[in-house]
């Protein structure tokens, strides 16, 4: 049967060579813009699916009340804490912030001074929120020391060459000496974290003081199988009240948001180290342009087809007056 067709099409084909080219150009043309397309929003909708516990995993974000149409990623160092500590519902929770709040590092190892874009201090919690491979070094408690470090493949190559990276120290800011004590692979680049060293937090300075005024630290939290999202953000909501007496110090208030839409719904949250943004509306724009793409491509086609029929109908009318062989 597939023979029998294969030679109709290229009977067609050398029969109406301008229709044939036409058709297989249109067709052509709209996969191969259709294609990157489909991917483009595959890559982007695939965000943070690597990690184990993906739908349990959340943020706290912080509405300011002069402001209640903005939302940042930056919280209070609190507020992780009083998590675990208030919420039976919450696993762990970890704060994530960027070392001098995005200003690059300067590392020293060996006498060598190294700029780091990437360092970041959390807590411990982090590794369990997260997945990270590690291919060397504590891998059950990376951030177990208060002046443990963790750093990535790449990292490592860059620092230390073929040497083993573990119990090597690094030098941050002529201030904390840190301690490698596990190299990780590198995050996919469809990972919304992108943390190429770790420290623990209590190595870092800004860590000496736990407040709720001064909101810079990106907070994550993994709930436990079953827990109740929207009774989880109640109870994330009602900390403010708890911990912050005076209701003119109350400028804010918290809530929650799923790992799952932090890449494609946070085009309008501010104040977050995440660099990775995507944006929902702009996948959907491309989705509405390569179903425009496919339905153009497949108008033209039946267009093209239609008219091929209509003239060899005549063909045939005019053989058949004529008592020529239809074929012909």
């Amino acid at each position: 049967m597939i023979k029998y067709y294969l030679k109709i099409a290229l009977r067609n084909f050398r029969t109406s060579k301008l229709f044939s080219f036409l058709n297989l150009m249109g067709l052509s043309i709209a996969v191969a813009i259709c294609i990157p397309l489909f991917l483009f929003i595959c890559k982007q909708k695939s965000f943070d699916s690597m990690y184990t516990h993906l739908d349990n995993i959340y943020r706290v974000n912080l509405v300011p009340h002069a402001k209640p149409n903005e939302v940042w990623a930056s919280v209070p160092n609190a507020v992780a804490p009083a998590l675990t500590r208030d919420i039976p519902e919450v696993a762990s929770a970890a704060r994530l912030l960027k070392n001098g709040f995005g200003t690059p590092a300067t590392l020293r190892v060996d006498h060598e001074n190294y700029k780091e874009d990437l360092l970041y201090w959390s807590d411990p919690d982090l590794f369990k929120i997260f997945d990270f491979d590690f291919v060397v070094g504590n891998a059950s408690n990376p951030l177990g020391e208060d002046n443990a470090v963790v750093i990535n493949q790449t990292e490592a190559k860059r620092l230390f060459g073929v040497k083993s990276p573990i119990g090597q120290s690094i030098i941050v800011d002529n201030g904390p000496h840190l301690v490698v004590t596990g190299v990780y692979r590198d995050l996919p680049d469809n990972s919304s974290i992108d943390p190429a060293i770790i420290g623990n937090f209590k190595a870092d300075r800004l860590s000496k003081s736990i407040y709720w005024s001064n909101a810079s630290y990106e907070t994550f939290c993994l709930l436990k199988p079953g827990a109740d999202a929207a009774v989880v953000n109640k109870k994330v909501a009602a900390l403010t009240q708890k911990y912050i007496k005076d209701r003119e110090d109350r400028w804010f208030d918290l809530k929650i948001q799923p790992l799952s839409e932090i890449h494609l719904h946070s085009a309008q949250i501010t104040d977050t180290y995440i660099s990775r943004i995507g944006d929902i509306k702009t996948v959907r724009q491309i989705g509405l342009l390569g179903l425009l793409i496919v339905i153009i491509a497949a108008i033209n086609y039946m267009n093209l087809a239609t008219a091929r029929s209509e003239k060899r109908a005549r063909e045939v009318g005019i053989n058949k007056t004529l008592g020529l062989p239809g074929h012909k």
